[in-house]
């Protein structure tokens, strides 16, 4: 009995005895980050680590950390979205979030994309076909068409991310009874959109080098574009191939009839008000 009792005050000592760590613990720390309080070394907040100065030893670390880390890096976020778009999308919605931001690599791979455009020439193609396309038109109207392709290329970007939400409107509207919200369908299209975007950069990469032409390049994107949508929701939906391709292909055609649709209204709008100034 006594043998225990001298154990039990021998580990309550032990346990209430003040360490480094624990009064450091106890005195906190302002985030750098939030400006929020915390103890312990993350922020309860913003979930940032405490920060210490920069040193090379911080530089390398984060280096090496882009190109080697198991689970969160870019590099094996592209090699996943390459092959597994499907799974990771269901993996993310499910709640295994803790990979590469799929948003801002979607942003990442459009600005990839529009340099590629730029560099290949793709956009000067295309204004030399629509030059010939209106050959009979008035200078006025291959004037106001010219100003309107550029402020087009000119928001690619923003063009592309504000398309997403009818791209995902179409998508819930035709697996609706699978049980997943609008919201889990734009996710979605972000993984789709990502091994769209990857894939063309590679293969607009090799056009560069083999002088491919913008109309192949575009047709080659509407291949992957319907190839990539099919691998994603039958990973994701676990279809069968014929399933998710004539699904994926309606999705597309609906999405790129009501983009048209939207294009030539705006077109129009612009036309009016140009001729209003």
């Amino acid at each position: 009995m006594w043998q225990v009792k001298k154990k039990c005050t021998r580990v309550f000592y032990i346990c209430a005895k003040p360490t480094t760590t624990m009064t450091k613990l106890a005195e906190g720390h302002i985030c750098k980050n939030c400006r929020q309080e915390y103890i312990a070394s993350f922020c309860n907040y913003c979930g940032q680590r405490t920060a210490h100065r920069i040193t090379l030893a911080h530089v390398s670390h984060d280096v090496m950390h882009l190109f080697l880390h198991a689970d969160k890096g870019i590099f094996h976020f592209m090699r996943r979205i390459i092959t597994s778009p499907g799974y990771m999308a269901r993996e993310y919605i499910e709640g295994k979030r803790k990979i590469f931001n799929p948003y801002q690599y979607l942003l990442l791979s459009i600005g990839v994309i529009i340099f590629l455009m730029v560099q290949s020439g793709f956009y000067e193609q295309m204004e030399h076909m629509n030059d010939g396309n209106l050959k009979g038109a008035s200078q006025a109207m291959k004037s106001t068409m010219a100003e309107f392709n550029y402020m087009m290329k000119k928001h690619t970007n923003v063009i592309t991310y504000v398309s997403l939400p009818l791209f995902a409107f179409f998508s819930w509207m035709l697996f609706r009874k699978r049980g997943n919200n609008f919201a889990e369908h734009l996710t979605l299209l972000v993984f789709i959109m990502s091994q769209i975007n990857t894939l063309n950069a590679v293969f607009m990469l090799g056009g560069m080098v083999a002088k491919v032409s913008a109309i192949q390049t575009a047709a080659i994107t509407l291949v992957l574009s319907i190839v990539c949508s099919t691998i994603t929701y039958r990973q994701f939906y676990k279809l069968s191939v014929f399933n998710a391709a004539w699904k994926g292909i309606l999705v597309y055609l609906l999405f790129y009839s009501a983009q048209m649709l939207i294009m030539l209204t705006g077109f129009i709008i612009y036309v009016i008000l140009s001729k209003g100034h």
